[in-house]
């Protein structure tokens, strides 16, 4: 079984409703799965059916939010369950997620397992639970109201209890770089980085940051960020999910190292394993020349995410074709 670790905003207006949603769609996952929020959240009191635990005192970062770090060690003391997912408060996910956990449970000891989310226009969403949420998805993507996010972002970490002993530094949950600081600590000690995008659907819903002081800006390239770029080594060139080294294609776990830029791979070797930042910077530039227009490797089409959602799994005519994986 699973538990699913997470920070949320105050429950007012909008983000009340957001959320909310999210914590129904995670509860559907499975009857037996454990809900852990933590951090002062007001309002949540108001939410009974989703059987959230809550967990107000925990160390928080000089802003406010709390640190990955500490929810991260009381998760592998006091969750219920080895393994857990890390994951934003506006994902919504489907019950096919246990799935693909379980199978990267039995391929691996221990993982990683991030993917690209799907971000919806504002006041869009769609019922996880729904035969049809597949048709659903598809409908928003052919009004231009679903598109398939960049591999840059990350919004939710699956893993095995006690992966992350000893981060190197503080980890401020919802601050920009956090997310890299995690994939950089997992390519440092060589746990294997999954690409589940079409095996767990992750829709993301609208909302702004008007919970920040500062807005997106001070969320994104405040102070707290700047430590945590540093101290994890992705100020440039952070990892993404196109930095997996493997991939899940219908349920099969496939070997697939930076969807097969062997440069790229070569980089992160010399930055995270070899703990060459200035041979890695080089490398990077000769990547630039040859990539200038620095997009990620595409992999994945939004339809893959609907027929994940349909229970039909990837076609490789699209998205993740044949070539993608030799």
């Amino acid at each position: 079984m699973i538990s699913f670790l997470t920070s949320l905003k105050p429950f007012r207006g909008a983000v009340a409703d957001i959320q909310h949603a999210a914590l129904r769609s995670w509860r559907q996952v499975h009857a037996d799965a454990e809900i852990i929020v933590y951090g002062a959240c007001p309002g949540i009191e108001v939410v009974t059916e989703c059987k959230i635990r809550h967990v107000p005192n925990i160390a928080c970062g000089a802003s406010g939010p709390p640190l990955f770090n500490a929810l991260a060690d009381h998760a592998a003391m006091e969750a219920r369950h080895d393994l857990q997912i890390y994951i934003n408060g506006d994902i919504l996910l489907h019950r096919c997620t246990l799935d693909a956990a379980t199978a990267l449970r039995r391929r691996f000891d221990n993982f990683l397992g991030v993917g690209q989310r799907v971000d919806l226009a504002e006041g869009c969403c769609v019922n996880m639970s729904a035969p049809d949420a597949g048709d659903e998805l598809r409908r928003l993507a052919a009004s231009s109201q679903a598109t398939l996010h960049a591999p840059s972002g990350k919004d939710y970490f699956l893993f095995l209890r006690g992966l992350w002993q000893n981060l190197p530094a503080p980890v401020v949950l919802g601050r920009g770089a956090y997310d890299s600081a995690l994939l950089a600590y997992a390519f440092r000690h060589r746990v294997p980085l999954v690409d589940c995008t079409a095996a767990i659907p992750a829709l993301h819903l609208f909302h702004d940051y008007a919970h920040v002081a500062g807005g997106v800006s001070a969320a994104h390239h405040g102070p707290e960020t700047v430590a945590m770029m540093r101290a994890y080594g992705v100020r440039r060139s952070a990892p993404t999910v196109a930095d997996a080294g493997w991939v899940v294609v219908d349920g099969a776990m496939r070997r697939q190292p930076c969807r097969g830029d062997r440069l790229r791979q070569f980089e992160l070797y010399l930055r995270f394993i070899r703990s060459a930042p200035r041979c890695a910077l080089a490398v990077r530039a000769l990547w630039r020349l040859l990539h200038p227009e620095t997009r990620q490797p595409e992999c994945w089409q939004l339809a893959d995410i609907c027929r994940a959602l349909d229970g039909t799994g990837c076609n490789c005519a699209t998205g993740c074709a044949e070539g993608a994986f030799a």
